[in-house]
């Protein structure tokens, strides 16, 4: 009882550790006044998000990396949230996670739709690492999209699609699958 009291506390107490991390209304009312990236920057290297920016490339600044760099470290508070969560607890952030997959499913499944390199694909993705369940690099290889959904057979995504299937052999679109992919998440 004791152990799972303590390993409560202090996923909470590393949940409030990140929370005081958060930029505040003020942070953001000045961000939003901004006139450019580099002014961005400046100011977020007086908060602590001055960590995952300090690996950006020098020069003219770049909103992609930027934003990638951001959610790198994201995703590495969720690891380290994940690990302190007791399993039974942790259903809630996996729900969470459960958004940048579908997106980076949505984003994979329009790359083999245009017929676009993996490699581009990839580049398009949230970096989630081993929190991803997605097996990404094995459904960067389909080239038709009925093939990469079998795929999915063992996630929570396999059903929607399946039942989106017939409307977007009709249709000829991606629509019916990215609202069934919406659908799963929500």
């Amino acid at each position: 009882m004791i152990a799972r009291i303590l390993k409560y506390s202090f996923a909470q107490a590393k949940t409030k550790a990140l929370k005081g991390r958060l930029l505040s209304a003020e942070d953001q009312r000045f961000l939003l006044k901004c006139k450019n990236l580099e002014d961005v920057l400046k100011y977020l290297s007086g908060t602590d998000y001055v960590k995952p920016l300090s690996h950006l490339p020098k020069g003219k600044p770049d909103a992609k990396l930027i934003s990638s760099a951001l959610y790198d470290e994201l995703f590495r508070d969720y690891a380290k949230l994940l690990k302190a969560t007791p399993k039974k607890s942790a259903s809630l952030l996996k729900a969470l996670l459960l958004r940048y997959e579908a997106e980076n499913l949505k984003t994979i499944l329009r790359g083999i739709w245009a017929k676009i390199s993996p490699a581009d694909i990839r580049f398009l993705l949230y970096n989630l690492g081993r929190l991803s369940r997605l097996p990404v690099g094995r459904l960067m290889r389909f080239q038709k999209i009925p093939e990469a959904i079998e795929l999915l057979k063992k996630m929570i995504f396999y059903s929607p699609l399946i039942h989106a299937l017939p409307q977007f052999r009709a249709q000829g679109k991606l629509f019916p699958l990215e609202i069934a992919i919406d659908i799963t998440y929500i």
